[in-house]
């Protein structure tokens, strides 16, 4: 089995007896989210990287994991009591089924990303396990954290991980976190 990179904040995963991650090697990982227009945002990544020849995984986040018709690689959450539900409504059962992330191994919860510090909601635990999954470029879409809405306090710990994870990770969709982190362009998706 491949060792999985260290990951922000030293956090060792914790997986569930039988999980592997040998099938989970690409260029890029891209996160998707739900924030207003985050279904554009994701196609349209996905088409560009496609376009430049990328090998592309794709992360779900919350709601996503449900709403999105793309097949998903990967389901993360800080809300797992509500990840069995969202993996049913989105038809990720059986073969369909991707590696899900959580703070902790419960429910359907595959790995865990136990971090000794606070996240910034569950975008920032999908960043948490696709950087200790290694992939080299992570993009995020349909991921904002504007001020002004609910997500606006999680800011400052994003904030906190910027300089740990900011020449990993980008963001596609137009917002406060784009600002901060940069949107993904040629040359910095070359690995």
């Amino acid at each position: 089995m491949t060792t999985p990179a260290r990951p922000l904040h030293n956090v060792t995963p914790v997986f569930r007896a039988g999980v592997a991650v040998e099938r989970f090697h690409a260029d890029v990982l891209v996160i998707a989210g739900t924030a207003p227009g985050w279904l554009a945002d994701v196609d349209i990544t996905l088409d560009r990287l496609s376009a430049l020849g990328l090998r592309v995984h794709l992360l779900a986040v919350n709601r996503a994991i449900a709403e999105i018709s793309t097949t998903i690689d990967h389901a993360a959450t800080v809300h797992p009591g509500h990840l069995r539900g969202w993996l049913e409504a989105g038809g990720c059962v059986g073969d369909q089924r991707p590696l899900t992330h959580g703070p902790a191994l419960s429910g359907s919860v595959d790995v865990a990303w136990p971090s000794p510090v606070s996240l910034g909601g569950s975008s920032h635990l999908a960043v948490l396990a696709g950087l200790g999954l290694g992939y080299p470029r992570l993009i995020l879409a349909g991921v904002c954290l504007d001020t002004g809405t609910p997500y606006e306090p999680m800011q400052k710990l994003w904030w906190r991980d910027c300089n740990a994870f900011a020449d990993r990770v980008r963001c596609a969709s137009r917002g406060w976190l784009r600002t901060m982190l940069g949107a993904p362009d040629a040359e910095w998706l070359e690995v």
